[in-house]
């Protein structure tokens, strides 16, 4: 008796699930990186260069998690779901949207300067140095965005001799649209 054929998923399915695992690991890289104590900071000047193609990485992200629910295989349950479904499915674009404004602001400069960087230092001005809950030994950066815009980890002796609008030297593996925080000094 021969054995029944599975069932051929058609090219585009397959393409976007390539996509989407893409998309996916360009989100978590930066988010990894920093768990593990090498958070990336992108350049001012890589902000505001990609700043449209931010927009537009996001609402790519969105339409990416809309074809997720559209074409999962429980998407006729979606219709008639339980209330946490719909908020579920009515939330989801948004966080597409995030996941792929990080992707373009943080995840691709991050594998350039993975790939193609070397060691370089960049300047940043201290924010603050307050503690907060989740570290201890803040330093807050005013050019870096949300996500990379507090430095974690370093010593207290570092942190005691910072005030607000003091300068920092970060340098560590990078390239002109970022750099991968390895260490971290003041400037006089």
């Amino acid at each position: 008796m021969d054995a029944p054929e599975r069932a051929k998923h058609p090219l585009l399915s397959r393409i976007m699930n390539y996509v989407l695992g893409a998309w996916l690991l360009l989100f978590a890289l930066p988010m990894f990186g920093a768990f593990i104590g090498y958070l990336y900071i992108p350049s001012s000047e890589w902000m505001a260069l990609s700043r449209t193609a931010a927009v537009v990485g996001g609402a790519f992200g969105a339409a990416l998690m809309l074809w997720v629910i559209a074409t999962s295989p429980h998407s006729i349950n979606y219709a008639y779901g339980d209330p946490k479904t719909a908020l579920f499915t009515i939330i989801t674009p948004f966080l597409g949207f995030a996941m792929g404004y990080i992707v373009v602001m943080m995840g691709a400069p991050m594998v350039g300067a993975l790939v193609a960087g070397g060691h370089v230092e960049r300047i940043y001005t201290v924010a603050s140095t307050d503690r907060s809950k989740k570290c201890w030994n803040s330093i807050e950066l005013i050019e870096a965005p949300y996500p990379a815009d507090q430095l974690c980890g370093y010593s207290s002796k570092l942190r005691d001799s910072l005030w607000p609008r003091d300068r920092v030297a970060i340098s560590g593996r990078g390239w002109q649209w970022g750099v991968i925080a390895s260490d971290v000094r003041r400037i006089d």
